[in-house]
């Protein structure tokens, strides 16, 4: 499955994030799948400010309108099923964790359970 940007992916990704920032959502690869498929939508639009949002705030600080653009071009390339294959829950310092394994093996991303909210720990696109 190709991520298509549709009117339809849009709504799911903004009543997905509403329910993650309520924090109702279960820590399942859909859930995972859609916040992704949420995040390379804002790239897409190269909304760093709302981008941020989804990341720890460690990590916000380095996510730049110039990273952002230059991984425009990355994004489109993968399937959300290549990116999202596999999760492996976790905790760490106390916190729930879910580590995103890709399609080929290699670490995508891990997500934090922040105040409800999940937000990806590394940034998984440069």
């Amino acid at each position: 499955m190709k991520i298509v940007q549709t009117g339809l992916t849009i709504m799911i990704a903004l009543a997905f994030a509403a329910t993650v920032l309520a924090g109702d959502a279960p820590a399942t690869k859909k859930t995972f799948q859609q916040e992704i498929s949420f995040q390379i939508e804002l790239i897409k639009k190269v909304d760093v400010e709302k981008l941020k949002v989804r990341f720890t705030e460690r990590q916000r600080k380095k996510i730049t309108k110039e990273m952002i653009q230059k991984a425009v071009k990355e994004v489109g390339s993968y399937s959300i099923d290549e990116l999202v294959h596999k999760v492996e829950p976790g905790k760490y310092k106390g916190q729930l964790t879910a580590k995103i394994k890709m399609k080929n093996g290699r670490s995508l991303t891990t997500f934090v359970l922040v105040d409800g909210a999940w937000q990806a720990d590394t940034l998984w696109f440069k």
